[in-house]
């Protein structure tokens, strides 16, 4: 049984944050630069998640020429429904408040309107003519992606819960230099926050914690016009795991409003990377390309940041682009339509030994 408790977070936290993140994989390393990371595995607190004998469902992909690779889903013909639970992360700065549960422009929240949108509402989808479901966003593409193992089978999906939990609200209180405010370097002329990275993530698994989230459940963090920085800025979101095959994974996501501009991370753009990656490494142990294997890292500065109008419910929302399995290790490609990105995109395919 979970314990709720709100928690509230002091930029001190961070002294306690002792991972080392240098370590972190940046797709890029520069100020003021669109990008997504990815946190090798970690447990900052040595935490022991509540022992259930559960684990997220999974199966792996042996190939000589690729080696071993781990998916969340079941690769026969068979429905898998991962359980999502939601953590939302409201920044303080000063006389500034970012809450992802306020609502917008007298509208839904950042949360509410995720939960309305793709990621979790099943919608049509229908690329280059095939088919592939009234269904959420990364299912869709999960059966693209693997298009030979899923398409004769009609129950395959790769799913998660359409109304996930929402745990109790996460308060980080800070100031510089941990955090700031400024406007979006990117237009749309929004305040918004720029928070320290280590800060966040020992927020996170402070907040895994204390809701007792288990090793069979995904946390998302949910952040509302915010950008980590290591390095240098902007970070959209992260995922991360605590340790091998079967522990405690996690995804941290923000969500950018604008106002007519598109802008990086706007609404899912952040959360529809960080999930199909989680997808297709879920514990940040498949590799490829010299690094990890991360299905929105190479689509991520495409024009637009590799962003999609997609309409659902009367709003617009901003996918990504994500690159399809084959595009680690085969030509031609033997994903849907002999596709290499959910889009069509021209990309030049890597392989593992780059």
């Amino acid at each position: 049984m979970k314990t709720f408790k709100n928690v509230v977070l002091f930029a001190a936290l961070i002294a306690l944050a002792t991972v080392c993140f240098s370590a972190v994989a940046m797709a890029q390393n520069a100020q003021a630069t669109p990008r997504y990371v990815t946190l090798p595995p970690h447990n900052t607190f040595n935490y022991n998640p509540p022992s259930n004998g559960a684990t997220l469902a999974y199966f792996t992909i042996n190939n000589p020429d690729i080696g071993s690779d781990r998916f969340i889903g079941n690769e026969t013909n068979a429905t898998t429904t991962s359980t999502v639970v939601i953590i939302p992360i409201k920044i303080v700065v000063g006389s500034d408040t970012f809450d992802p549960t306020a609502a917008i422009n007298g509208g839904k929240s950042a949360i509410a309107q995720t939960i309305a949108g793709p990621l979790f509402t099943a919608s049509q989808w229908t690329q280059g003519g095939t088919n592939l479901g009234n269904t959420q966003y990364e299912d869709a593409y999960t059966k693209g992606s693997l298009w030979q193992k899923a398409k004769n089978a009609a129950n395959f999906h790769d799913l998660v819960t359409a109304n996930p939990t929402i745990e109790p609200t996460v308060t980080i209180t800070c100031s510089s230099p941990q955090c700031t405010t400024g406007i979006n370097e990117f237009g749309g002329g929004q305040t918004i926050a720029y928070v320290a990275l280590p800060l966040i993530d020992a927020a996170v698994q402070t907040a895994i914690a204390a809701d007792g989230i288990t090793a069979n459940e995904l946390p998302i963090a949910i952040t509302y016009n915010e950008y980590m920085t290591s390095g240098g800025c902007c970070i959209g979101g992260y995922h991360s795991a605590y340790g091998g095959t079967g522990s405690q994974t996690y995804s941290v996501a923000t969500y950018m409003t604008t106002n007519n501009t598109l802008v990086f991370s706007e609404d899912d753009g952040a959360l529809s990377h960080e999930m199909g990656e989680w997808y297709e490494d879920p514990w940040i142990n498949n590799f490829a390309c010299g690094g990890y294997m991360e299905v929105g890292d190479p689509l991520e500065t495409e024009p637009n940041y590799g962003l999609y109008n997609i309409p659902l419910g009367g709003y617009t929302y901003h996918l990504q682009d994500l690159v399809f399995y084959p595009y680690f290790f085969q030509t031609p490609s033997q994903a849907v339509n002999g596709w290499y990105t959910f889009q069509n995109e021209s990309v030049s395919v890597c392989s593992r030994g780059q």
